[in-house]
């Protein structure tokens, strides 16, 4: 029985090994792509970020153009503008794009089944 419990920690500690060597993160991101919007002729793209084991943060992310993301999540390109989204404020009512400019407005209890992919977007081409 000891041996079994010694090769099963010896493979499992191997995998686990050969996953961060491949990976080079322990854990990543979730990242969706939501928009793509135009201001002043250029193309920006719209992404929510889940970040965190058990407390999930969430944040929304502008990038200008369509950033490549590594196996940990990680863009190519810096994001233009970032906003967490603050579930202390309440729940998310919309998003509001002004130039490159992230605003969340935040609504009442009657909005807690919203999904963050699904809330309304509103772009102004400032």
């Amino acid at each position: 029985m000891r041996m079994l419990i010694v090769t099963i920690f010896f493979l499992s500690t191997i995998t686990f090994a050969a996953c961060l060597n491949e990976k080079r993160c322990i854990a990543s991101d979730s990242v969706k792509h939501l928009k793509t919007f135009e201001i002043k002729d250029e193309n920006y793209n719209l992404y929510l970020r889940i970040s965190g084991f058990q407390e999930k943060e969430s944040f929304y992310e502008i990038y200008e153009g369509t950033p490549v993301f590594d196996d940990c999540a990680q863009p190519d390109i810096p994001p233009r503008a970032m906003a967490h989204i603050d579930s202390t404020k309440g729940p998310v009512s919309k998003l509001v794009i002004s130039g490159e400019k992230l605003f969340i407005a935040y609504g009442s209890e009657d909005l807690r089944n919203i999904n963050y992919e699904t809330i309304p977007i509103e772009v102004s081409n400032r």
